[in-house]
């Protein structure tokens, strides 16, 4: 069974900083420590904005938070389907994007044209890949087949130029999807502030509904929101340093070095377990759940509406057994400890293995965004 975890406030999310740091002194968190309610916290406008601040930047944000709460705000399946992907355990983490970004067509004046403004992807991103999603409908009485041109964005030489050309079948039916990468690539490198990517479609009176351009007046808001056209941006964020999976061979070496103090991680002790106050007192991994409505972010983050981060905290003891997942460094200086005191600083408890965490919300114009950075839930505890 699994334990409920303690809600702790903003107080501790300071603490956090200094646990998960790499530092000569540690900081132990008492096991009396009682944690203060939110709303009390929230009173606190300046703690509040700081870790508000350091919680944005995960998320790649500098500006404010956006002008549109996610009640008003559609998430389309494809986008559901993304963030439950990369969510799950056996997601592929040497994929090159952490951020999936949507981007809408804005509704232009020429019937059949499709404008997207894709100079909102951030000139600091690494774009990975691009997909361009047309739904379509079949029709019957109708040409077997409908012309798409996609024109590049303006360029410095302010020209506009056609970057492909395609048919699309009458009979198809759901989304099309087209993989634009290159061009929004070049775009990158040669492209002007302020550009819109142009898609056309050649349409005529008997089929004005074989592929949805701007017909949002002709369908209901529900049914308008499945059938949207969109952009959809893989990139990578440059403060992104994800680790790759260690190499078999890496982890052998490290079983053998240290064959006699090594082990994968603390888990957290199930209540009916015995020894219970020694168990508190060494260190472990201990549950901690982030709730984005005590503190107003749920009104940007959709999904999820908490997670849990895990902290570390307890005492290392002397000497060290193999289930603190500690290293020979660590032992040979917890030994010198107990000769000397004042030679060497105290082993800390901190985390030693982490998961990635998935978030899907609004950025400060109110776009959907994807995105999930590394090492944000701690899994495992050791002394270092």
């Amino acid at each position: 069974m699994k334990m409920n975890a303690p809600h702790y406030g903003i107080t501790y999310l300071l603490l956090l900083n200094c646990i998960v740091s790499i530092s000569s002194k540690c900081t132990e968190i008492p096991e009396d420590f009682k944690p203060t309610p939110a709303k009390k916290l929230m009173r606190n406008k300046k703690l509040l904005g700081m870790v508000e601040k350091k919680f944005m930047s995960f998320m790649g944000l500098s500006g404010p938070k956006p002008n549109r709460t996610k009640s008003r705000v559609h998430v389309p399946d494809h986008m559901w389907d993304l963030y439950y992907k990369w969510n799950r355990e056996n997601h592929d983490k040497s994929e090159l994007a952490d951020t999936a970004r949507l981007i809408h067509s804005d509704d232009g004046k020429t019937p059949g044209q499709m404008n997207f403004n894709i100079s909102v992807i951030p000139n600091k991103e690494k774009v990975h890949r691009a997909e361009l999603l047309l739904f379509a409908e079949q029709k019957r009485g109708i040409s077997p087949y409908r012309k798409l041109h996609l024109f590049k964005p303006k360029f410095k030489d302010g020209n506009r130029i056609l970057a492909f050309y395609k048919k699309i079948r009458s009979e198809h039916k759901g989304y099309l999807k087209l993989d634009i990468t290159d061009l929004i690539k070049d775009w990158k490198v040669n492209g002007v502030e302020n550009s819109s990517m142009i898609v056309e479609i050649d349409r005529k009176a008997d089929d004005l509904n074989s592929v949805h351009t701007r017909k949002r007046r002709s369908l209901s808001h529900k049914e308008w929101q499945k059938k949207r056209p969109m952009l959809i941006v893989y990139s990578m964020s440059p403060n992104n340093k994800r680790v790759k999976e260690p190499s078999p061979s890496r982890k052998r070496r490290n079983v053998r070095v240290s064959n006699d103090m090594y082990m994968p991680e603390i888990n957290i002790p199930k209540a009916n377990e015995t020894h219970q106050k020694v168990k508190r007192e060494t260190c472990r991994l201990r549950p901690y759940s982030l709730d984005f409505k005590d503190f107003g972010w749920d009104e940007w983050i959709i999904a999820p509406n908490s997670y849990d981060l895990n902290f570390c905290s307890g005492a290392c003891p002397k000497p060290l057994g193999p289930h603190f997942n500690t290293t020979n460094h660590a032992v040979i200086q917890n030994a010198v400890l107990g000769i000397n005191k004042q030679l060497v600083p105290q082993l800390c408890c901190v985390p030693t293995t982490f998961k990635d965490q998935t978030f899907l919300f609004l950025d400060s114009s109110g776009k959907l965004l994807l995105k999930t950075p590394v090492e944000m839930i701690a899994l495992g505890c050791g002394c270092h």
